[in-house]
């Protein structure tokens, strides 16, 4: 079973989650009023690469704002510092919290073929139904910081 395991991880890092991401994980979202600014974050936008591109601006960027040569003394006199901190977290906690979703789905999708009525089964669909739930919630909070 650990090696399984192992097997259906390397084939989820590999083929992407595009491949495993075709359909939508969450229900969509409810339309706004007419003319309402719209900062909600799409489920489409939590990807591991922009998780690694927001990985990097905290570790580059942002690292440099605050430990640089010309470190920014006072974070509130400028509102980027924070939105672009603040955004870049939930895109690293969106990527993960959907990973977790698509590593799920794919260990049930190959359990159901070894052993579709296992115990096993029976807890991965309960472990892919409370990481969806989880995900979905996430979602329906995240709103840009502007």
């Amino acid at each position: 079973m650990i090696r399984m395991n192992g097997l259906v991880i390397l084939l989820v890092a590999l083929l992407g989650q595009q491949v495993l991401a075709a359909d939508s994980i969450c229900p969509n979202h409810a339309p706004l009023q007419e003319g309402a600014d719209d900062f909600r974050m799409q489920e489409d936008e939590f990807t591991q690469e922009h998780a690694l591109k927001s990985v990097n601006f905290l570790q580059t960027d942002f690292s440099e704002r605050i430990w640089g040569s010309d470190a920014v003394r006072d974070f509130s006199a400028w509102s980027g510092h924070y939105i672009s901190y603040a955004n870049s977290l939930k895109f690293i906690e969106g990527a993960l919290l959907k990973q977790q979703v698509l590593l799920e789905s794919a260990l049930l999708r190959e359990l159901s073929l070894v052993a579709p009525d296992s115990e096993e089964v029976i807890q991965s669909r309960e472990n892919l139904k409370r990481t969806r739930e989880l995900f979905c919630e996430f979602l329906s909070k995240s709103e840009y910081v502007d």
